[in-house]
Order: structure tokens, then C-alpha cells, then sequence
């Protein structure tokens, strides 16, 4: 007897794909025929011995029945490119010469993909929630902050909050924004994620791929650093090349959420500022939030502003959403002057300012005994405390001179005394 004809099944083909590459498993796909029933079981049973396995498995399975559904199935696999492969890809002066691709937005006049971004704020700002709103926002395809949003599927990678409170928060965001059933959302809590390790990182590029995701919201760095430190560059650069490279091979924005230190700056390594294409700060006064732009590689406001509003009904779920809000006036707090207690690099820097009138920063970190970083901190303590001036017009990019002021020759004059 004859097998009736093969009938295509996309649907059911992505599903088994996604099974075989990731052992990946969703719900299963609506009035699923029981041959594609009878595979997805017998990819199942082999699910922890590895791709090869489950893709022999898959193989042997479908021989009862259509040869098109390997073929069918193949065709998303080989549509799911090998990052490590496409990372070493060498290309030729002439590719060059076509168009670039162009960035495209992921939150229209704010974040880019793909991209690196930093969302940095002291404990109590808002950081979880804004970050939430956001990632439902770009699943929804609704509006962010009066901002568009280029709709797809997000994930939310938590490492700081914890399962309970996480899936009560994305609770009463997804009702406070009535984003309906079937959004393409999805979030781990305490996944373990090591992203300065290659292993880990290609374990959620591979879940970004599986998801086609283009929004990759991680909170926070700290948790996903897992204990190495964060002010060494050589434990920052080996986290910041993973997220580059997950941003680039999924062409995806990644947001990564980051606490501040006592002095309100961002916490840890120079490195981190350097390698984000975006950095924004976000300060909660009540429920008004204040998002300021401290570094931008694309086009973005230089402050922008939100309202967050927590809604509890009798008998209802907590809602709670964002809306775009002007910004409030802060009163400008004045000035205080603080006493510097000059350290041995201190008077060594006014020294040698005063030997020769005019000195470059290059010109005191090769004279002055201290390390570079102790040296231009010292720098910059003096400059605060008016003991030096810079006197090259200051402009971002030129090198930086200083002289002394009255004040810093009555101190080299004392020293002399």
C-alpha cells in the first residue's frame, strides 16, 4: 500500500529542528500529527548524549515514514549558523566596498542592534523594573517611554533577584501593560551563568538563536561575572567580548544592568564604560525615574524621564507600568569645598610643574614615581583642589596641560621653606 503524500509542516519542522541543535523543548505545536509526535519521542530519549545523537535518532525515526521531513527539518538546521564559524569568516578589500549593514533600532532614537548597552543606578532605582518594561515592551512591540520599539522576541537573563520575586514582577508588568497571552518573553532566574566563560556564553547565544531574540536584557554584571573582580580589566574584557560577540551574532541589543559605587559612578574597571555603545544612568525620586545618557555612540537623548505606576485592585493582580513623564528640576546643590591632604605623588606632580612652568599629563606619568593610575588621580585632585590649572582649553581630545595657580606656588614655596 502507498503512503499518501507528503504534507509540509513548518511548524512542526522548526520545532524538531530547534529539539535536535538545542534540545530545546517548547510547547509542542498545535494538532501535531502523530508521526512528528512519534520523532519528537524518539529525539527525546537520546536528548542527553548530544546534537549527533539526537540527529541520528531523528533519522532512524522518520524511515517509517517521509524522507521529506528530513529534508524539511534540515532546512532550518542549516538556517542556524555556527557562531564559532561565522566569527571566522575572513573577508576580502573588495566585500568593503559594498554597504555596510545598517544598524537597525531596537528602541527607536535609544538603543541600536546590535549593540552593548549599560543601564547603571544605585539599589532602589528602579533598574529591575525599568528593564522589565522594556523587554515586555519590545515583545509586545508597544511603545517604550513615547519611544517605538522595533517588535521581537526578548529574553531577560536574571542572576540577582531570584524565581519568586522575578515571576512577580514580570506578573504585574505584563498586566500592567495588557500585553496578552502568547508573548515572545522569556526569562531564567539563577541560570548560573559564568559569562566570562565561552561555554556559557555560547549556551545563551544559542538559546538567543533558538528564541530569535533581539533584545538580551542581563541583570545584573556583577551576577554573571560570578565572583571575579570587577574593577581588573582581565576579568571585565573576557565578559564585555562575550556580550559584543552575542549582540553581533544574534543582532541583538543587549542590556546589561550594573550597580553604582558610594560616590554615584559606575562600579568597577574603565573597561566597562569603554566597551558599551550606550550608558545609561537611572536615579528614582518616589515613582518618578530619571534616565540620563552619560556615554552615546548612536544617537540618544540626554535625559529623558518616566513615571511608574503601581496599581492594585480589589481583587486583581498588581499592575505596574511606565509611562514618559517630564523632567523634574533638581535643585541645584552648591558647592563644597573639600580639604586635600597631599599625598608624596602630590607634591612630586607640583614639583615638577614648577621645575618647568608647563607640564603634559605624558610628561608627569614618566617623571612622577607612582603608577599611572595614582598619578592621573592626582592630577585630578589637585585640578579640584585649584592647586593646578589646565591651560590647553580643555577640549576632549587634545592633550591636557597643566601650570600651578597662587595657591599651588604658595604650597611648592612652603615645601622649599
Amino acid at each position: 500500500m502507498s503512503k499518501p503524500p507528503y504534507q509540509p509542516n513548518p511548524s512542526a519542522a522548526k520545532y524538531v529542528s530547534r529539539l535536535i541543535q538545542h534540545n530545546h523543548k517548547e510547547s509542542l505545536p498545535p494538532d501535531l500529527p502523530l508521526e512528528w509526535v512519534y520523532i519528537t519521542d524518539a529525539i527525546d530519549q537520546v536528548a542527553a548524549r548530544g546534537r549527533r545523537a539526537r540527529y541520528h535518532a531523528f533519522v532512524e525515526a522518520t524511515k517509517d515514514f517521509h524522507f521529506e521531513m528530513v529534508e524539511e527539518v534540515n532546512a532550518f538546521l542549516d538556517s542556524i549558523e555556527d557562531a564559532e564559524e561565522k566569527s571566522r569568516i575572513f573577508y576580502t578589500a573588495d566585500d568593503a566596498y559594498t554597504d555596510p549593514p545598517a544598524a537597525e533600532w531596537a528602541v527607536q532614537g535609544l538603543l541600536t542592534r546590535p549593540s552593548l548597552n549599560l543601564l547603571v543606578g544605585p539599589p532602589g532605582t528602579m533598574k529591575t523594573w525599568a528593564a522589565l518594561d522594556l523587554a515586555i515592551a519590545v515583545a509586545a512591540g508597544q511603545p517604550w517611554l513615547g519611544r517605538n520599539v522595533a517588535q521581537a522576541p526578548s529574553i531577560f537573563v536574571d542572576e540577582e533577584t531570584g524565581l519568586s520575586r522575578l515571576w512577580g514582577r514580570i506578573h504585574a508588568v505584563l498586566h500592567g501593560r495588557t500585553a496578552g497571552h502568547g508573548l515572545p518573553f522569556h526569562y531564567v532566574s539563577f541560570g548560573g551563568y559564568n559569562l566570562r566563560l565561552i561555554e556559557d556564553s555560547d549556551h545563551l547565544l544559542q538559546r538567543t538563536l533558538t528564541f530569535e531574540a533581539r533584545l538580551i536584557v542581563v541583570d545584573t554584571l556583577a551576577g554573571v561575572l560570578r565572583g571575579a573582580d570587577e574593577n581588573s580589566v582581565l576579568s571585565i574584557q573576557p565578559l564585555l567580548y562575550n556580550l559584543r560577540r552575542l549582540a553581533e551574532h544574534c543582532r541583538a541589543a543587549v542590556l546589561l544592568v550594573h550597580h553604582t559605587n558610594r560616590s554615584g559612578s559606575f562600579r568597577g574597571s574603565s573597561a566597562i564604560s569603554a566597551g558599551v555603545d550606550l550608558m545609561l544612568s537611572i536615579q528614582a525620586q518616589e515613582d518618578h525615574i530619571h534616565f540620563e545618557t552619560l556615554k552615546a555612540r548612536h544617537a540618544a537623548p540626554a535625559s529623558f524621564a518616566a513615571n511608574i505606576h503601581f496599581e492594585q485592585q480589589e481583587d486583581g493582580p498588581l499592575r505596574v507600568h511606565l509611562t514618559a513623564a517630564e523632567e523634574k528640576t533638581q535643585p541645584e546643590k552648591p558647592k563644597v569645598e573639600k580639604p586635600l591632604t597631599l599625598t608624596p605623588t602630590g607634591h612630586q606632580i607640583l614639583q615638577r610643574i614648577a621645575r618647568i612652568q608647563r607640564s603634559s599629563t605624558e610628561d608627569l606619568l614618566h617623571h612622577v614615581e607612582a603608577a599611572g593610575p595614582t598619578v592621573r588621580q592626582n592630577i585630578q585632585n589637585l585640578a579640584d583642589a585649584g592647586f593646578i590649572t589646565r591651560v590647553d582649553g580643555g577640549s576632549r581630545g587634545t592633550r591636557a596641560y597643566y601650570e600651578l595657580t597662587e595657591k599651588g606656588e604658595e604650597i611648592v614655596q612652603t615645601q622649599a621653606e
